[in-house]
């Protein structure tokens, strides 16, 4: 299940609370849901379900993220472009893709993951999202929005086709930092640095135990 939350631009004492949800008669359809729930411990507004039947979303499990920008916190994930490809989309305030579908950058598989990094400084976002051509590994795409037309950028960073993501944006440098799990072994963690456009793995390598906690060199740290 995916999940992302923000705290409500028209009323600071609650969030809003964004999943993909389904009806109850149609276990096929997905759209996205929306809580409203009070930061201050007052009364949480009733859920209402929204649900349409010409909702064109990926199907679950697809990732979620929120960025800021333009005045609005903004949700993205991944709408049906046909049977085969996916568009990165803005879903909330407004229904929004990124990219026509005659795009290279839509042509591969689709995979799940998403991650964005709000720029407060510049007014604007990024959004990241893995493609791939091959059902072994897949490259990282780039796109950079604002009030302007999006630019994007592909790199070649090897990631495995199942790798999350998440990204950070560098203070002073202000370079971004792209953490991913490798084609080589999935079970490791990377970081790709975008503004050399290189890799990296320092040592001691850290490796991601059965039980999901963040070991290094084979033995699960304590807390």
């Amino acid at each position: 299940m995916s999940l992302a939350a923000a705290q409500n631009p028209l009323d600071p004492r609650e969030a809003l609370v964004f999943f993909y949800s389904h009806p109850s008669n149609n276990s096929a359809l997905t759209n996205l849901g929306v809580y409203r729930r009070s930061l201050t411990g007052g009364e949480n507004p009733p859920y209402r379900d929204f649900n349409i039947e010409t909702s064109n979303l990926r199907l679950a499990p697809s990732g979620l993220v929120i960025a800021f920008y333009n005045g609005a916190p903004r949700v993205f994930g991944f709408s049906k472009a046909d049977n085969d490809r996916s568009i990165v989309t803005q879903l909330s305030p407004t229904w929004t893709p990124i990219d026509d579908v005659s795009s290279g950058l839509v042509q591969g598989l689709w995979q799940p993951a998403i991650a964005a990094i709000s720029d407060f400084s510049e007014d604007s976002a990024y959004v990241f999202y893995l493609a791939s051509e091959t059902v072994a590994k897949a490259s990282l795409v780039r796109y950079n929005l604002s009030k302007y037309s999006p630019q994007y950028q592909r790199y070649d960073i090897n990631a495995n086709i199942n790798s999350m993501l998440a990204a950070v944006k560098m203070r002073g440098s202000g370079n971004l930092r792209i953490f991913f799990q490798p084609e080589t072994n999935s079970n490791y963690i990377h970081v790709y640095d975008i503004g050399n456009q290189t890799c990296k793995c320092p040592p001691p390598a850290v490796l991601i135990g059965i039980d999901s906690r963040i070991s290094r060199s084979g033995t699960h740290s304590r807390h």
